[in-house]
């Protein structure tokens, strides 16, 4: 349990250090049009931590040798872990680092939205309702689970290790 307790804490801080420097790069306000294409990069710190997580599992837990459930068992505790902390990391955010996120987002799709002639009330309407911060804590919850699920499901896949018959 430590292990995992370790590994998510360090995810977790990794994840929020991207969330701000993201911040502090301008990719929330003056270049929020690249922002898709730049968080995308993000997924390497649960892939990385993860993979080393399971690793020292194997190494310094079970002696080398881990199967598929133990390997899918860590892993899925370090991601319950993480999306809960996650939760925290969006409320700093909000409140704390980047407290006019939600208003600037507004503005920006109602500014995208005069630009392609969309109906601009329907669009402030509609990024008020998605840029939340109870709408980013769950939308944070929900994908760091699914993609923590999946990427410890590929881990444990290609990182087990059982003993050979004749060594028991």
């Amino acid at each position: 349990m430590k292990t995992e307790l370790k590994w998510s804490i360090i995810i977790s801080v990794l994840n929020f250090v991207w969330l701000c420097a993201e911040y502090v790069t301008g990719l929330h306000n003056r270049y929020v049009d690249i922002l898709p294409y730049v968080t995308i990069f993000s997924i390497i710190i649960p892939i990385v931590g993860l993979r080393m997580a399971i690793g020292e599992k194997r190494d310094y837990h079970y002696n080398g040798r881990i199967t598929f459930w133990q390997s899918m068992q860590c892993g899925t505790l370090i991601t319950v872990i993480c999306a809960v902390l996650s939760i925290f990391s969006i409320i700093i955010y909000f409140k704390f680092i980047n407290p006019d996120y939600a208003a600037f987002m507004i503005a920006h799709a109602a500014q995208k939205a005069a630009e392609s002639g969309e109906n601009i009330a329907r669009a402030i309407k509609n990024a008020s309702q998605f840029f939340t911060m109870k709408n980013y804590m769950q939308q944070s919850f929900a994908s760091t689970m699914f993609i923590g699920i999946i990427i410890s499901l590929t881990i444990s896949l290609l990182i087990r290790k059982k003993s050979k018959w004749w060594q028991d």
